[in-house]
């Protein structure tokens, strides 16, 4: 795997954390609107093949933002407020974790830079 590809996917692991906060910051806003759907990002990988060689190639991920089915409650919605500040406890720790890949893809090159020169 190239050190480029390495570096897209963790860029797009940073982008559905992103998406996962955002979904949850506008769940916990509407907690108390009436009728509020509340949402939810869902993930899927991305793969993609190899032009040389044989396998496939990272791709990262993709985020697609749904809305919850559960019925809301009565005059207000179906925010699970303890399940929002899970969510985003796992973006934190899933940003950080993509940010630790970049930090070491930046490394990688510097001291391919370096072996280079």
């Amino acid at each position: 795997m190239a050190l480029s590809g390495i570096l897209s996917a963790a860029v797009s692991g940073l982008a559905y954390a992103s998406s996962k906060v955002a979904a949850s910051a506008d769940n916990v806003a509407n907690v108390n609107t009436a009728g509020y759907q509340a949402k939810d990002v869902r993930s899927s990988a991305i793969a993609t093949r190899q032009r040389a060689g044989t396998g496939y190639a990272s791709g990262g991920v993709s985020s697609v933002v749904r809305t919850k089915p559960d019925p809301t409650l009565s005059g207000g919605s179906n925010v699970d407020l303890a399940s929002e500040f899970v969510k985003i406890i796992e973006a934190t720790i899933a940003y950080k974790a993509n940010a630790k890949v970049i930090a070491a893809g930046d490394a990688l090159a510097k001291e391919l830079v370096d072996i280079k020169a």
